[in-house]
């Protein structure tokens, strides 16, 4: 296949129900190529292809990883700075191919994960450094983590203070849109993705702390409309939903955690 027809590929691939095992047919081009142009569509104007493209950029990039681990660096370093104010973008898509990525690779996840929890992360309600001060691209880190809480929990629980902040009542955005302190502020599509992070944490064993109960108990009454990408496909939710479906996974691992027989 040549490279100019690749992307066009690509995107009839990602349209599909078989997409991942089409990608295997593909990982034999360059990795530059295939990485570029999953990128490029990772901007693409339909939701379900841009996500598709971030799990299959994450594919070809643990695929890279296991045979050049430092070419694999030098395309997650050109994503970070995509990230940064410096690049002159925004970083739309960033942080869900990274986290992609790390969901398939535990070596790129052990070197990367913390800068990806760092987008969201406060120390004693003082932003980080890079904190990710645009609530739309912080949206993506959000859905980055629960992706990476999903594949590797481990390393995913180290967000959990800083999720639970997005839960803070006192963060929340409403009432105060385009004021000083809104841009660090979380509206209801972004508690949504901090429950969908925690009812994966709490559905792979995951000790939480006692607060994160009442913290998601809080937004289940929340009827704010949202659509995650969520097995492999879009579905319309709620934010609400997201907390109680959180929360009926943690009262499920307390439960577990009572009724396992002690020696």
């Amino acid at each position: 296949m040549r490279l100019r027809e690749l992307r066009p590929h690509l995107l009839d691939l990602l349209r599909g129900p078989g997409w991942r095992q089409g990608l295997s047919g593909v990982l034999a081009m360059p990795a530059k190529a295939l990485s570029g142009a999953l990128f490029s569509l990772i901007l693409h104007e339909d939701e379900l292809v841009r996500f598709r493209a971030a799990e299959a950029f994450g594919v070809v990039l643990a695929d890279l990883a296991g045979r050049d681990m430092e070419g694999a660096r030098v395309v997650m370093r050109g994503m970070l700075w995509r990230m940064n104010e410096e690049s002159g973008g925004i970083g739309w898509g960033v942080p869900e191919a990274m986290a992609c990525a790390m969901a398939e690779s535990p070596a790129l996840a052990r070197e990367y994960h913390a800068i990806l929890l760092s987008y969201i992360h406060k120390h004693h309600g003082v932003c980080h450094g890079i904190f990710v001060d645009n609530p739309t691209l912080r949206r993506g880190v959000l859905w980055g983590i629960a992706r990476l809480a999903e594949a590797r929990p481990g390393l995913a629980v180290k967000a959990v203070p800083d999720l639970l902040e997005v839960l803070d009542p006192g963060q929340a955005l409403e009432g105060r849109e385009g004021t000083p302190e809104s841009p660090e502020c979380h509206d209801a599509f972004s508690r949504g993705l901090a429950c969908l992070a925690l009812a994966r944490l709490a559905a792979a064993g995951t000790a939480l702390p006692g607060r994160a109960m009442t913290s998601v108990a809080a937004w289940r009454g929340d009827a704010a409309e949202l659509t995650v990408y969520q097995d492999d496909g879009l579905r319309r939710t709620t934010a609400g939903e997201l907390a109680a479906e959180a929360l009926a996974r943690m009262e499920e691992t307390m439960g577990e955690k009572a009724s396992a027989p002690r020696f």
